[in-house]
């Protein structure tokens, strides 16, 4: 791989500039901003001067290995297909050629958008698929509807933060305000994260530029922040990328608060809500009291270096050791 940007990226770049349908996570800006211009590359499949098919990828170098990767912060990737094509023996086709055009690499590891179905040529190819979940409203259209479909729990959090808390939730443009909420939760689980603020900073930069986000923040009377939301856009779907809470005031239910407000707002310009998956089940638990319908995603690994994978191997020995101790 070269610092200079391949013909298959920049043709790339202008086919996400005119089209509607590549979803937020696979567009060429928001890759520049996961993992740097210079650190992603795109197969593509032209059919009579048009671009039918795409599979853009992250990679990464680790000593010897080349890696083939899913970003943080970036929910799925994954083949995308013209829709006139999905669903037919072209498919297949297509996919193939996409396969044959990735570089060589140790590892491949890549989260597919939940629309993927068909991962067979994948399956010829070698790679291997784990199925995982993610929760979806798919029509957030009648906000009424929506409330209903909340469990009880949902709407009481709701109720008493804004009733007894006296919270109200903002739209605001301070990433730092959010960032400090957000950091809270990892902090009182002694938990490190696994992504920068700096990264953080230049999604939403590159977010902020192309209207693609709005940050929530829940204050009561006093200009406490409770709570934080961090929801971002295509042209189909709104996503729950980030939240955050303070852990003092976490009993005031405004979190729960947040993400009804920005379901709302998120229904004036989009049809469906993500929630992002989780397979922690008390995530799950909690997307599902919102009305989010269990919707299963591809996973896709291959791990073709021995190497690599006696590596892997030790690694998780030692991981297993070190719990047992």
């Amino acid at each position: 791989m070269t610092m200079k940007e391949t013909e298959s990226k920049r043709k790339y770049r202008a086919h996400c500039d005119s089209s509607l349908d590549i979803p937020l996570f696979s567009k060429d800006w928001w890759l520049d901003a996961a993992v740097g211009a210079e650190n992603w590359d795109v197969a593509i499949v032209e059919e009579n001067g048009r671009l039918v098919a795409s599979m853009p990828y992250a990679f990464s170098k680790h000593g010897p290995f080349f890696q083939i990767y899913q970003p943080p912060l970036t929910q799925c990737l994954g083949p995308w297909v013209d829709s006139a094509l999905l669903g037919k023996e072209s498919e297949l086709r297509l996919h193939r050629s996409l396969i044959s055009q990735l570089p060589a690499y140790d590892k491949f590891q890549q989260s597919w958008n939940f629309q993927n179905l068909n991962w067979l040529a994948f399956h010829w190819s070698g790679f291997r698929q784990t199925t995982r979940y993610t929760y979806r409203i798919e029509d957030i259209s009648d906000t009424k509807e929506v409330w209903q479909g909340f469990k009880d729990s949902v709407k009481g959090d709701c109720k008493k933060a804004e009733r007894r808390f006296g919270v109200q939730v903002h739209e605001t443009e301070s990433t730092s305000e959010f960032i400090q909420l957000h950091s809270m939760v990892f902090s009182r689980k002694s938990l490190k994260r696994g992504y920068s603020d700096a990264l953080i900073n230049r999604i939403d930069n590159a977010c902020g530029k192309r209207n693609a986000r709005k940050i929530f923040i829940a204050r009561d009377a006093e200009g406490r922040s409770h709570a934080a939301a961090y929801i971002v856009f295509d042209s189909k779907c709104a996503y729950y990328l980030l939240s955050g809470s303070d852990p003092d005031l976490r009993s005031s239910g405004a979190l729960s608060l947040c993400l009804w407000k920005a379901i709302q707002e998120s229904a004036t310009r989009v049809r469906s809500f993500d929630f992002e998956g989780s397979m922690i089940e008390n995530v799950a638990r909690s997307f599902r009291a919102f009305g989010g319908e269990q919707t299963p995603y591809f996973f896709l690994s291959d791990f073709p270096s021995i190497s690599y994978r006696i590596l892997e191997f030790i690694k998780q020995e030692v991981r297993n050791a070190s719990k047992r101790r």
